[in-house]
This record gives structure tokens, C-alpha cells and sequence, in this order.
């Protein structure tokens, strides 16, 4: 009878292990290269290291007997990576941008000598080479999310604009056999109807078992999220559709906010020449607004972000 209980509590917890780790997507980004020598040579034993240029953080590997070296779960941030072996010159590499979902390629030459070396990767210059990507991805950046005209301050809708993706409103149709009422995450990748992909914020699950996406966090509080189409990694579980990554903003060591404010009304809109309305355009209105703050509460250690959701009123179309 013991042994039937502990064969039982086993079971059990690889059950609930697996249950657990379905479809847990990583909200991460992945580097690797080799350091060689001025001859092409590999240097074993070459100190790497990562500083996230925002908080301060970092994190130091050393190359393997082959020269290699991994930086694996890095946050998605712009960091300077530093190479270090004796005998050789410091090199750094600047600006070294990471996205969420990427598993770069950074391969560095060392000189000999005592003079350091200063590398600078440019803004808007071709980051590094995803040489370990297998899925048709996109990733919506800060620069968009915060630059790009969006109605209704749903940031999903930027998901719109990569490949392959649709609304999958329009689709709902006599062809489509679904409950009119069933939530959907509004997405459909590759003419699906929306309710087969997976939605993900720092790595859990945000989708319901209808298929829905939860209203987790608003678009204030997104630094960027990646769009997966097509032959994607397990990490998202049973997904029969896309898979959408969302990263969350975080606090760094400068204190930093924003605040927005959104304001439409009818009088400020075109009227529609085909609108019956013999009193002209149909009344609608919409004031939204919010802001961010984030900062440090022990420096290069502990940070605190706070996000004021998107508020405010609508009048609706009558």
C-alpha cells in the first residue's frame, strides 16, 4: 500500500510538472559566438560579458575549450558586451541591441597587446544575425508601439501588420461554424479563426481556454512583443495557430515616465458622404489617457515600474 501511495504522489507530480510547463514561452533573448585571434585561432578560457546599459546588470560566461561562449535568458534591453583574455587587448562592443525571441551571433576577433578596442554598433544598422531562428517572426518594437496611428489603443492590432496575419473578425462568417458569442483573440494566422494561437506576457500564459487573449496589461506597459507564424520552437505549447510574446516594461536606474492623452470627437471628423443621418455625421467621442514611471530601488539591483492603464469614456456610434 505504501509503495501504490508514493508510485501515486509520482504520477501526480509529473503530471502537474508537465501541466506546469505547457506552453510556458520564454520572454528572453539568447547570444552566442566565438572569440578567436588575430589568425583566426580560438582563444578557450575569454572572459564575455553582458551589461544591460538600462539597469546596470550583468553577467560574465568564458569560452570553452572551443572557443565558445553562451549568454542564454538575457531581458530583452540594448546591452555592451565585453571580451577579456590575457594576453590580449579588452574589446568592447557597444549598442548591442537583443529583442525578445532572438538567439544572436556575436563572433569577436581579439588583437594582441594593451590597447583596448571600442566597437560602436550604430542605430539603424542591421543588428546581429539570427543564426538560430527557425520561425517566420516579427518583432514589434518600442519604436512602433509608440510612433504608429492605433485605434482603440489595442496594441495586438500592430500584430495586423506582419505577414500572413488577419483580423479574424472578418472571417466570422456563414463559412465559420463558431458560437457568434465565443471570445477569440481577434488574430487569425494563416486563415485560422483565432482561437488556436497563443498569447504570452514574460513568459506565461495569457489566453483563455476559448482561445480569448486576457487583458493583462495595456499598451502603456509593453516594450515590445514578437509575432511567431510559422514553425515555432515547443515552447508554445500546443498552439494551432501563431503565438504572440509580450514583454512587459521594467524600471531601470534613471527615473523615467510618460503620460498620454487621446481625444476624438465628431466635430473634428469628415462627414460620411453615404451617412443617412439627416442631422450629418453620427455622434461619437473618445478621451483616453494614462502614463508610466519606473526607477531604481537599489541601484544595478532592484527596479520598480508602475503603469496607469488606458481610461477614460466613449460615445459610441448611435
Amino acid at each position: 500500500m505504501r509503495m501504490l501511495k508514493i508510485i501515486f504522489c509520482l504520477c501526480l507530480g509529473v503530471f502537474i510538472g508537465t501541466a506546469t510547463a505547457f506552453g510556458q514561452a520564454t520572454a528572453t533573448a539568447d547570444l552566442r559566438g566565438v572569440v578567436r585571434d588575430p589568425n583566426g585561432a580560438i582563444i578557450a578560457g575569454a572572459t564575455v560579458t553582458a551589461t544591460d546599459n538600462s539597469k546596470g546588470t550583468t553577467r560574465t560566461v568564458t569560452t570553452d575549450t572551443d572557443g565558445n561562449y553562451v549568454l542564454l535568458a538575457l531581458s530583452p534591453s540594448n546591452y555592451t558586451i565585453k571580451i577579456e583574455a590575457s594576453g590580449f587587448a579588452a574589446k568592447t562592443v557597444n549598442n548591442v541591441l537583443l529583442e525578445v525571441g532572438q538567439q544572436s551571433a556575436l563572433d569577436v576577433d581579439l588583437t594582441i597587446g594593451s590597447v583596448d578596442a571600442v566597437v560602436d554598433i550604430l542605430q539603424g544598422e542591421e543588428q546581429l544575425v539570427d543564426t538560430e531562428r527557425t520561425q517566420q517572426s516579427t518583432v514589434i518594437t518600442s519604436r512602433q508601439l509608440n510612433n504608429l496611428p492605433i485605434n482603440r489603443r489595442n496594441f495586438l492590432d500592430f500584430a495586423l501588420l506582419t505577414p500572413g496575419v488577419t483580423d479574424s473578425d472578418n472571417i466570422n462568417d456563414s463559412s465559420d461554424f463558431r458560437v457568434a458569442q465565443t471570445p477569440q483573440s481577434g488574430l487569425s494566422f494563416g486563415g485560422s479563426n483565432g482561437r488556436g494561437n497563443s498569447i504570452n506576457v514574460d513568459g506565461s500564459s495569457a489566453d483563455t481556454a476559448s482561445g480569448g487573449a486576457r487583458n493583462v496589461v495595456s499598451q502603456e506597459a509593453v516594450q515590445e512583443f514578437q509575432v511567431d507564424r510559422n514553425s515555432y520552437n515547443a515552447e508554445f505549447g500546443g498552439a494551432s495557430g501563431g503565438g504572440v510574446n509580450i514583454v512587459s516594461k521594467t524600471g531601470g536606474n534613471d527615473l523615467r515616465g510618460s503620460i498620454f492623452g487621446y481625444f476624438r470627437n465628431k466635430k473634428f471628423d469628415a462627414r460620411n458622404t453615404f451617412d443617412s443621418n439627416p442631422n450629418g455625421q453620427s455622434p461619437f467621442s473618445r478621451q483616453q489617457f494614462g502614463g508610466s514611471i519606473g526607477g531604481r530601488i537599489v541601484e544595478n539591483k532592484t527596479f520598480f515600474s508602475s503603469r496607469r492603464k488606458a481610461c477614460g469614456r466613449t460615445k459610441p456610434l448611435s
